[in-house]
């Protein structure tokens, strides 16, 4: 006999206790909606501005930017309304709102010493996307050289990858919190609810901010609405989804709660080796609840507190020559962060804590077995920023991390990470600047690992950038490399990369933007898992190398029409087998036609991935052949006093056969109707 459930696990707690607030505030909440207008604030040397105070004057309600500069207008704020944006260091901005999704642009104070310190998160390796009620993948693969690898459906794992590389390699923050897993290194893109993967920030990892697992870079996605609102999604794949949100205000406190509930039937087609077939056991459920506050101790601290309860229900997405019907899985995710945040008119400070907690069952309904993998990471971070001169900036972090697991298949273990991370922007002149970044992790079984980054930017002409980046990176085996049962390989060592990064970038204001850039990796003693034939195990490969050329274009043909388009070449290479690496493929490209006629608007989004090497094999390596999923949206013109927007979405457009991992077709052609109500 196989038992599906264990009342004393944390999950079923967890379950509890969402399940009776999704109950609850669907309740009360009837008759809230969702704000999806937000803006931008800049300084007028073009740096994104934090924890800007924005008041609407009209209601007195207020909220204030976050660490990208992105801010959602303050609740109840409608046009004619009358607004102030304040920051210590700048003057004060009042101006009457005209439009929204506008960008505002604050000046500075005629002080030399007595500035608001504000460390730039727009550069030239910084990209932010931003797109209305798509699909998450759309959004993602907007990124130019990225890559989704689905296992198949909802069920199976989404992961997350940059210029031909591994997942590993890529940070994924959300809400400011670290996804990563501590047992096996990486993020399950899927666990997160798709309806607040709404606004996502790219940039290298010149800052060091993290550690291991970074040569790829950061994603951070910023999904927090601002105001009252809800959204409904249905799909004729046997999808549904609800999103709900609601904020309480005054004058210096703002709370917001958000809940949902999606559920996929799983029991869809997809295109495989010319023919449909019906996967089954694909089911996929997910409850979120999240609460934000924002508190104003006073003019100078705020207290900023987000907690997030994701649990997840779903089946176990096998290949598709050897389905199994009786298995399925369940996760608890829990996320939290908790910071104070002092400005001063010279320095800020920054204490944070955050927890990311996940507790797994996999029901395996064959064997009667159950496996439980938890992880707990606890991280303490102390921040400071501070301007010795007028052309020197400061920064320094300190931070401790404790990672534990319990897991069946890996064993208890624990480690305690220590870093220190120094960084310094020189201001040479206003056309030429130099940041340079050192960062120091300390491990219990690896020692302390010497990190270091340096950009040079250079703005040689108004619309004309240029800039360089280079440094090194690493990556510490994960527990699952080290303790794996069967396969954990306890001898692997770290591996060490260098990077080298040019970029140049072309801007003529609204009209054209070009972009091209080129990456190089070169690796030491790089970690992957492969196969003798019966057993999967990680070894480390002596050398190996990466190389990538990105150009990225914006063009804006007219008011009506605009286009983004990507387009990276990829060359890597094992040097000891003298072939390309696995799951790195040799071509990625995007297109993307926004156009709008009659107060519609259509998004028309292509991703291209092209040919890689999946298995190494002889004669012939077998491959993954190229694919193209196309998705499109039309959204309505918006009723009842432009509250409510109307969109329709198609995905893989064309009907063609996706499949991003070996052995896991992506389901065939579906229809989505979204509704929100926003005021």
């Amino acid at each position: 006999m196989c038992y599906y459930y264990i009342t004393h696990t944390p999950y079923v707690r967890a379950a509890n206790i969402l399940k009776f607030s999704l109950s609850f505030l669907l309740l009360i909440l009837s008759d809230i909606l969702v704000a999806n207008n937000f803006g931008h604030v800049f300084s007028d040397g073009d740096e994104n501005l934090s924890y800007v105070d924005i008041q609407n004057i009209t209601n007195n309600n207020w909220t204030s930017s976050n660490e990208l500069g992105f801010f959602w207008y303050p609740e109840n704020t409608i046009l004619g309304d009358s607004l102030k944006f304040s920051l210590i260091g700048y003057l004060d901005k009042l101006l009457i709102l005209e439009s929204f999704n506008k960008v505002i642009y604050l000046t500075k104070e005629n002080l030399e010493l007595e500035k608001v310190i504000v460390l730039s998160t727009k550069n030239p390796k910084s990209k932010t996307i931003k797109i209305p009620l798509v699909k998450r993948s759309i959004l993602l693969s907007k990124i130019p050289g990225s890559t989704l690898k689905n296992y198949g459906s909802g069920a199976g794992i989404s992961l997350f990858s940059m210029h031909g590389g591994r997942s590993e390699e890529v940070k994924i923050l959300f809400d400011g919190i670290d996804l990563t897993n501590s047992q096996n290194g990486l993020v399950d893109i899927s666990e997160i609810p798709e309806q607040m993967v709404k606004l996502i920030n790219y940039e290298s990892n010149s800052s060091l901010n993290y550690g291991s697992g970074i040569s790829d870079g950061i994603i951070a996605i910023k999904p927090w609405y601002q105001g009252k609102g809800f959204e409904l999604d249905k799909g004729n794949d046997g999808s549904s989804k609800i999103f709900i949100s609601s904020s309480f205000k005054n004058n210096k406190n703002n709370t917001s709660i958000v809940i949902g509930d999606n559920k996929e039937s799983g029991n869809h087609p997809v295109n495989y080796d010319n023919q449909k077939v019906i996967r089954r056991n694909q089911h996929f459920n997910k409850q979120f609840l999240g609460i934000k506050n924002n508190y104003k101790l006073s003019d100078k601290i705020i207290l900023n507190h987000s907690s997030w309860l994701i649990n997840s229900q779903r089946g176990i997405n096998n290949v598709v020559w050897s389905e199994d019907l009786k298995s399925f899985r369940e996760n608890s995710l829990i996320l939290m962060s908790t910071s104070v945040i002092k400005v001063l008119k010279n320095k800020s400070f920054k204490f944070q804590i955050q927890n990311r907690f996940s507790d797994e069952l996999y029901f395996n309904g064959n064997s009667d077995e159950i496996s439980e993998h938890s992880n707990k990471s606890i991280k303490y971070k102390f921040d400071y920023s501070g301007k010795i001169n007028k052309r020197l900036i400061t920064k320094v972090i300190i931070e401790s991390i404790n990672n534990s697991i319990k897991s069946t298949n890996t064993g208890n273990h624990t480690e305690n990470i220590l870093s220190l991370v120094l960084k310094n922007k020189l201001i040479i002149n206003n056309a030429f600047k130099i940041d340079y970044a050192l960062r120091v992790d300390k491990y219990p079984l690896f020692g302390k690992k010497f990190t270091q980054a340096y950009n040079i930017e250079y703005i040689k002409l108004k619309y004309l950038n240029i800039s360089s980046s280079f440094g090194n990176s690493f990556r510490a085996p994960t527990f699952n490399d080290l303790y794996w049962q069967p396969g954990g390989n306890d001898k692997l060592k770290s591996e060490n990369s260098k990077y080298l990064i040019y970029k140049i970038n072309y801007n003529a204001q609204d009209f054209l933007e070009i972009s091209t850039t080129f990456k190089r990796h070169r690796y030491q003693d790089l970690i992957v898992w492969s196969s003798n034939g019966s057993l999967w195990s990680p070894e480390n490969i002596n050398k190996s190398n990466r190389t990538s050329i990105d150009l990225d274009a914006h063009l804006k043909i007219s008011k009506k029409i605009k286009l983004q388009s990507s387009f990276s070449k990829i060359s890597s290479k094992n040097i000891e087998l003298n072939k390309s690496l696995r799951y790195s493929p040799n071509l990625i490209g995007s297109l993307t036609v926004n156009s709008s006629f009659k107060n519609y608007s259509i998004i028309l989004s292509s991703h291209y991935v092209g040919e890689q090497i999946i298995i190494y094999d002889y004669p012939k390596d077998k491959v993954l052949n190229s694919y193209i999923n196309s998705n499109i949206g039309l959204i309505f013109p918006r009723i009842i006093e432009n509250r409510i927007i109307i969109t329709l979405s198609v995905s893989n457009l064309f009907d063609n056969e996706i499949i991003s991992m070996h052995g896991y077709p992506e389901p065939s052609r579906s229809m989505h109707l979204n509704i929100s109500y926003t005021h």
